[in-house]
C-alpha cells in the first residue's frame, strides 16, 4: 500500500497551541512501556490496551489533529508523518520506523493510538 505524505494544513492547526500544552503522566498507565522512546500520550484517555511486550493502544477523547501535532511535537525531527491513502490511518515512523504511530479515528470523535515496536 502506498504511503502519502501528511500536508502541513493537516499538523499545523494545532501545534502552537499543543506545544503550549503540559501533559502530566498518569501514574501507572502503561508502566511497561515508559522506559520506551516514545512519550505515552495521557490527555483525555478513556482506555488503554495491550498486545504483549511490543505494542500498546490508547483511546483518547482527543480530535486526530491534535494527537498528531503533540506526538509530532515530543519526538520533534526523529519522525516521518506518512498517510495511508484511505485518509484514516495515520503512521508517524520514529527512529526510521524503528516505532510506528497508528493514529485512527475511534467512533466517539476522538482518537485510536497504537503503538508498535518494529524488531
Amino acid at each position: 500500500m502506498a504511503v502519502l505524505a501528511i500536508a502541513a494544513a493537516d499538523v499545523g492547526a494545532c501545534q502552537s497551541r499543543v506545544a503550549a500544552e503540559t501533559v502530566v503522566a498518569k501514574p501507572g498507565l502503561l508502566p511497561e512501556f515508559s522506559r520506551w522512546p516514545i512519550p505515552i500520550y495521557t490527555s483525555a484517555v478513556t482506555n488503554t490496551q495491550t498486545w504483549g511486550p511490543k505494542s500498546y493502544a490508547i483511546q483518547t477523547k482527543d480530535p486526530r489533529s491534535k494527537v498528531i501535532a503533540w506526538y509530532l511535537a515530543k519526538l520533534k525531527d526523529r519522525t516521518t508523518p506518512a498517510r495511508h491513502p484511505d485518509g484514516l490511518n495515520v503512521q508517524v515512523l520514529v527512529d526510521g520506523a524503528g516505532y510506528v504511530i497508528n493514529l485512527e479515528k475511534a467512533n466517539n470523535d476522538g482518537t485510536s493510538i497504537n503503538v508498535i515496536k518494529n524488531g
